[in-house]
């Protein structure tokens, strides 16, 4: 099959929220699992080139973060601390998910406004998971009456209208325009941006056809890009 392929400026916004460092290690670690496990990768629907198409990529990326823009600006400066935010944000989103799996799990139009299909792991567009979070702060806000005891507390309610506002300042009301960046950095976050969509979809195929083996699915993850972090409840004692 062939893999959907975003819009250009989806594209570059993505690759423009990662460092290249991070890019590049996740990159190099998966492509050896992909070199092990091309076969079986294959019967989720990655593609037979898959291993040469990431390492062309991965090639471009490293010639491109030498050149002294890409070092400075290897993201558009109000994005410097968006992939921190959204790891946040996911991991928030994911907290008030489980709160209401726990205590509402047959209302289902509350679990409906709480969670969506697996919202912590949107893909790396950040205007794209800032409207997801603005959705479960809200949602979050109405349920507070029934859960606060349970964790949903005024101070995780806060937190996450302070996620939202932080990422909502660090994208601004419009994506980054390609007609206004130096040709380098526009290649620069076109490829990592690319790449991100690649490793993604790696990732979750390796966890699917692993599923069966669950320390070999572990291998499958983007904690370079995306840490685990934890956004914890504080429930009355």
């Amino acid at each position: 099959m062939v893999a959907y392929a975003p819009p250009d400026r989806v594209l570059l916004n993505v690759g423009g929220a990662f460092r290249n460092d991070p890019m590049i290690a996740a990159t190099e670690r998966l492509a050896l699992l992909v070199k092990q496990d091309l076969a079986q990768l294959k019967t989720a629907g990655i593609e037979a080139d898959a291993l040469e198409v990431i390492v062309t990529q991965l090639n471009e990326l490293k010639a491109l973060a030498k050149d002294p823009r890409s070092k400075k600006n290897e993201t558009p400066l109000a994005m410097n601390e968006v992939a921190e935010t959204m790891a946040h944000a996911r991991a928030w989103m994911y907290t008030l998910r489980q709160i209401a799996m726990v205590n509402l799990p047959l209302d289902r139009p509350a679990l409906v406004r709480s969670s969506s299909v697996e919202p912590e792991i949107a893909e790396g567009y950040a205007r794209e998971v800032l409207a997801e979070l603005e959705l479960r702060v809200e949602a979050a806000r109405d349920l507070k009456p029934r859960l606060e005891e349970c964790g949903l507390s005024d101070t995780f309610l806060g937190r996450g209208r302070t996620l939202a506002r932080q990422l909502r300042t660090a994208i601004g009301t419009e994506d980054v325009d390609p007609a206004n960046l130096h040709f380098t950095l526009r290649r620069l976050y076109m490829r990592k941006g690319a790449l991100y969509l690649v490793l993604k979809r790696v990732v979750r195929a390796g966890q699917l056809v692993y599923a069966h083996m669950p320390e070999r699915a572990k291998l499958y993850h983007l904690l370079e890009l995306e840490p685990k972090v934890e956004e914890l409840f504080r429930p009355k004692k």
